[in-house]
């Protein structure tokens, strides 16, 4: 899985994008939202649940348990 983390200094909490396609971890909207969280003293985690070939397929963007896999995967770190 690939992400974008934004880490300001001494961050009070953690916000995460999970995406499981469409809009995902370079969508200019998504990194406005997170750094105005940032500048907030919340870290940012953009993150796609897929692979760019995962979501050619349309029935892994409807797999829940394989985003919700991936999504556990992720915040176990």
């Amino acid at each position: 899985m690939e992400g974008v983390l934004g880490l300001p200094a001494g961050p009070r909490g953690v916000v995460v994008f999970a995406h499981g396609s469409g809009s995902g971890r370079l969508s200019p909207r998504n990194n406005f939202v997170a750094r105005h969280l940032q500048r907030d003293g919340l870290a940012t985690l953009l993150l796609d649940l897929l692979t760019e070939e995962e979501a050619d397929n349309r029935r892994n963007v409807f797999d829940v348990d394989l985003l919700a896999n991936r999504l556990l995967q992720t915040t176990a770190l």
